[in-house]
């Protein structure tokens, strides 16, 4: 198993994005967590959940109440990846353009944790999103 480190982001391969976002989360820095997600695709594809009709304004509006959402609660309630150790399990392509990592997880108390980790491809980025039925960072 690989330990988390800081370092630089690095959003090439999905895996890297995965590292990228752990580290941050290491780190405690919640600007380069941001850096790690896609927030303008986690609110489009909310709103295509939903089935509804979607102005510009809205879907503006959505990605920055996501964001948002995601920094209040980090400062609220930051998950502890102070001396967490990974390794990637599995990698399922479902698209051309979007990869479920499995991750499993072990802290220093021993606490293990499997994660099913979407990451999608945007131009030649990869970043973490939400989808129902999978986990999230």
């Amino acid at each position: 198993m690989k330990t988390i480190e800081a370092g630089l982001a690095k959003f090439d391969s999905p895996e890297h994005a995965i590292e990228s976002l752990l580290a941050a989360y290491r780190a405690r820095d919640i600007d380069a967590m941001v850096a790690a997600k896609d927030f303008a695709l986690d609110s489009q594809l909310f709103w295509e959940g939903l089935g509804l009709p979607v102005t510009d304004d809205q879907m503006k509006k959505s990605v920055v109440a996501f964001e948002k959402s995601f920094r209040d609660s980090m400062r609220e309630q930051m998950p502890n990846y102070e001396g967490a150790k990974y390794a990637f399990a599995a990698r399922e392509q479902l698209q051309t353009n979007l990869v479920v990592l499995t991750l499993e997880c072990e802290w220093p108390n021993g606490q293990t944790r499997k994660l099913k980790l979407p990451v999608f491809k945007k131009e030649s980025t990869w970043k973490t999103v939400l989808l129902p039925s999978f986990d999230h960072l």
